[in-house]
Order: structure tokens, then C-alpha cells, then sequence
């Protein structure tokens, strides 16, 4: 679910999260978890690759050339990051549980004819982290936050180096 970068009506686990953080949690990920210079940092798409996937596999319509338009100078980035040695980037009551735990965070970006920016502008973005089974493996604790109604018992998630 998108969040309002530093919100008071939308909050991550009761919080704010704003551009700071992003970039806390995504520079503790690279320092703690990936000192290998040629690891993977983050992943971009473009929003036509995105949206042209989509439907591709029939989930939305074939996009319009309109639609096309609009998209083309979007895309979406995805960072690999950690709930940071911050108790701020972890829900609360829960940071010894999350605490240094990878997640994944996706924003948006926009194409200024030669470079890809990142759209993170504090009360004007949103950014998605990773939920329940969402992202890389898995971006939350689960159990116990869990998606509502979900049966835990039959918690299932593919992996194509597992399960190709």
C-alpha cells in the first residue's frame, strides 16, 4: 500500500516514514548486508515495461497510445534495505523483533531525458515497503503481521532459485 512520504495522516506501523529514512534503511543494507561493490542495490523499471507486463498476461487491457504517453517518462524503482540500527524504521513495540531484518522499498521515478530520478519528495510521494510475503522473501514478520483474514497455516511463497 503506497505511503505518503512524511504524512501525519499515513503512517508505516503507527509511524511516519519520510525521505531520511529511505535513505537510512537502504545505506544500512548496503553497508551491513552487501559489501560486495557488484551486489545488487536496487532494480528499475520503467513504467511501460511494468504496465506492457501487466498486460501481457492479460491482468490489465493493452495500454492506449495515451496511456503510453503518460507513462513514458515514469518508472519504478526497487531498493533493497533493512530496518536500520533505528527504532524508527520498525513497527512500534516491535523493533527488537525487525530490527536489521531486509526489506524492500519501491518509489517512483521520472525520466528528465538523461537521468532516472527518484520521486521522494517529503508530503508529496509515496512509497510502498514491502508487506507481509511481499518483496524480497519477506518484508514483515509473519506471524504475526499478517495480512487481514490471512490463513497462516498455508503461507506459501515461490522462489524461482527453488522453485523454478
Amino acid at each position: 500500500m503506497p505511503i505518503k512520504l512524511d504524512s501525519s495522516s499515513e503512517k508505516l506501523h503507527g509511524g511516519r516514514i519520510n525521505k531520511k529514512m529511505v535513505i537510512e534503511m537502504v545505506n544500512y543494507y548496503r553497508a551491513n548486508r552487501r559489501k560486495d561493490a557488484n551486489s545488487l542495490k536496487f532494480a528499475h523499471f520503467t513504467a511501460l515495461e511494468v504496465l506492457n507486463l501487466f498486460a501481457d498476461n492479460g491482468i490489465i487491457n493493452q495500454l492506449t497510445n495515451d496511456q503510453i504517453l503518460k507513462a513514458t517518462p515514469f518508472g519504478a524503482k526497487i531498493y533493497m534495505a533493512s530496518h536500520a540500527n533505528d527504532a524508527a524504521t520498525c513497527p512500534a513495540g516491535r523493533e527488537t523483533q525487525y530490527l536489521n531484518y531486509d526489506t524492500t522499498i519501491i518509489c517512483n521515478t521520472s525520466f528528465d531525458g538523461q537521468t532516472w530520478n527518484d520521486l521522494l519528495a517529503d508530503g508529496q510521494s509515496s512509497v510502498s515497503l514491502a508487506g507481509a510475503g511481499d518483496g524480497l522473501d519477506k518484508g514483515s514478520i509473519c506471524p504475526p503481521d499478517c495480512p487481514p483474514n490471512l490463513d497462516v497455516s498455508n503461507l506459501l511463497q515461490t522462489d524461482v532459485s527453488t522453485n523454478p
